[in-house]
């Protein structure tokens, strides 16, 4: 058991450090620089479903097997609906902070995203954090955490903390981070907990995710 957990804290380890250094030091996407930029982004996801492909393979096939598929878009909707509560409020009461921290949620930020290129939006606002985020914040802190709150809070500070810093701390206002990022996380990681299984929290995250994207497309 203990053996188990010190293999998981390298994993952890190793795969947080190049999150870190591969989004802080790669340069900044420009539509010059998309393909460059995805690349990076790909060979991260790869690796991280790599370094948990037995994992995730067995969810993959709970999750194909499942009568539950129903309850995960329930589980979707009412995500959703809080998340966009949450954006609603943010908006509301932090008008004058520039909003990168609100991802997919920002009207601005996906228009930027859109404006280099729709199919890096498509793939960083929906795919990228569907699997490899969820990847890194779920899965790696869940396997050497095993009490249920520490784990869900754990994984949502530091999923806010990342953003924080990729932000820039002048830029950005602490209370809104907990607005945009800590809180969806929370409900993530609650229904994995509930669930046990991380393939059904990224089709959970995929369908909170592809909603928005749709409604830009057709507004």
């Amino acid at each position: 058991m203990r053996n188990g957990k010190d293999k998981g804290f390298i994993k952890l380890l190793i795969l947080f450090v190049l999150y870190y250094l591969i989004n802080r030091f790669f340069p900044g996407i420009t539509s010059s620089k998309v393909f460059n930029v995805m690349i990076k982004d790909t060979v991260f996801m790869i690796l991280a479903i790599l370094v948990y492909i037995k994992e995730l393979g067995l969810d993959y096939r709970r999750f194909r097997k499942s009568d539950r598929k129903f309850i995960f878009v329930l589980w979707a909707i009412g995500i959703y609906a809080v998340m966009y509560g949450i954006i609603f409020l943010s908006h509301k009461y932090f008008k004058s902070l520039p909003g990168p921290m609100a991802g997919l949620y920002n009207k601005s930020n996906l228009s930027s995203l859109f404006g280099i290129s729709w199919y890096y939006a498509f793939f960083r606002t929906i795919i990228y954090t569907s699997v490899a985020e969820l990847i890194l914040f779920s899965l790696s802190i869940r396997k050497i955490i095993t009490n249920d709150i520490l784990f869900v809070v754990l994984s949502a500070a530091l999923f806010a903390f990342f953003g924080y810093i990729f932000s820039g701390f002048h830029n950005i206002n602490f209370v809104y981070v907990i607005f945009i990022n800590f809180i969806p996380m929370v409900l993530y990681n609650i229904s994995y907990i509930k669930n046990n299984n991380l393939v059904s929290v990224m089709f959970i995250n995929f369908l909170c995710n592809l909603v928005p994207f749709i409604l830009y497309l057709v507004r």
